[in-house]
């Protein structure tokens, strides 16, 4: 489970599917609220701070041996102590698989099963996602690499043609020099919106062809960022800051905005748009279980059939976490945002002891020569 090498594209897929998750629905809101016609530029600048991140956790990756998280936290925070920063990353991943549950269900409720309780889609998904997950992490990449491809291809076509139904104006002026503050405050609120990112901890990044891994990574997030800004430039076309503030999603955006009867097959485009985050959001449920069963896996070092435990002991954490914090209230989404803040402050502690550990091996070995 924890010796699989991935390809440049099997990272660059992982990344983006583990990123966008749901919050593709409801990023250009927020975007709006935040910086006005100006959003492009706030995600923009969370997206390079992200980059910073990937390159951070990737350096610790193979300064430890191309190593997971979950595996060198040892090292670097003793094991008493990487037990309880283990199982703060096993509640982050876990909270997020959450989000994906309800952002699923929520979705589903509003066009297909609105009688359907929420727990009957968490169960239903719960126990699927799990046994994805307990496989290899190839097998992750794979379906990340599949449906990674064609989301992304046929999702920005979808944008291009909506943005001609828009209005050129309505995303005017791009930039105002006078609200440069407000464009970078709005950048470090949409952070969360590439919370995603931490999906990386347990992505091996191996020495051999190190630059080229690392380098799909990053350019993963590149990408990404080119995705964000043309769904959130689409929807200004379309809306206009001003009315697109009261929309809780990009789904509804579209519905509300678009029929294109005249592109032929695309006679719904929010129809095609939805299976298309459906598909997203399920791949990024199976990542984020992945990582909750790793790191499980890592805690509970014990003989016999890890995986299987894992799987089992984050099923039960599942059900209770969804059981005490959610529920059937799509609202506690943001409740999540805190822990995400911890789990990136962990990350940003053990990238510097690393360094320091490093540098005094370093100083010893040249003051024993």
């Amino acid at each position: 489970m924890y010796d699989d090498k991935l390809s440049n594209l099997q990272v660059f897929f992982f990344g983006m599917m583990a990123v966008v998750g749901g919050t593709i629905l409801y990023m250009p809101q927020e975007a709006a609220v935040y910086s006005e016609t100006g959003g492009w530029l706030s995600i923009l600048i969370a997206g390079i701070i992200i980059i910073i991140f990937i390159k951070m956790i990737a350096a610790m990756s193979m300064k430890n041996d191309g190593r997971m998280f979950f595996e060198y936290s040892g090292d670097v925070f003793g094991n008493k102590l990487s037990k309880v920063v283990n199982a703060i990353m096993v509640v982050n991943f876990l909270l997020m698989f959450v989000v994906d549950v309800l952002i699923f269900a929520f979705v589903m409720r509003g066009v297909y099963m609105p009688k359907t309780p929420y727990w009957a889609f968490a169960i239903m998904l719960a126990i699927l996602t799990i046994f994805v997950a307990s496989r290899k992490l190839k097998v992750i990449s794979f379906l990340s690499v599949v449906f990674g491809i064609f989301v992304y291809i046929f999702v920005a076509l979808i944008f291009l043609l909506i943005s001609s139904e828009g209005k050129i104006t309505n995303i005017m002026p791009l930039f105002i020099p006078e609200l440069l503050p407000d464009y970078l405050i709005g950048g470090v609120r949409l952070l969360h919106f590439f919370s995603g990112f931490l999906c990386f901890l347990f992505v091996p990044f191996y020495t051999q062809g190190k630059k080229k891994n690392v380098n799909a990574a990053c350019w993963s997030m590149v990408l990404l960022i080119l995705y964000y800004i043309l769904s959130y430039e689409t929807c200004l076309a379309l809306a206009g800051s001003a009315e697109l503030k009261v929309y809780k999603s990009l789904m509804i955006a579209i519905a509300k905005r678009v029929r294109l009867e005249q592109f032929g097959m695309l006679q719904r485009a929010d129809i095609f748009l939805f299976a298309s985050y459906i598909t997203t959001v399920m791949v990024s449920m199976v990542i984020n279980m992945y990582g909750c069963i790793a790191g499980v896996g890592a805690i509970t070092k014990k003989k016999g059939n890890r995986n299987l435990r894992a799987a089992v002991l984050t099923l039960v954490g599942f059900m209770i976490v969804f059981a005490l914090l959610f529920g059937n209230h799509i609202g506690h989404l943001s409740k999540m945002v805190y822990v995400n803040i911890l789990a990136i402050i962990i990350v940003i502690i053990a990238f510097f002891i690393i360094l320091i550990k490093e540098k005094k091996c370093k100083t010893k070995e040249d003051s024993s020569s």
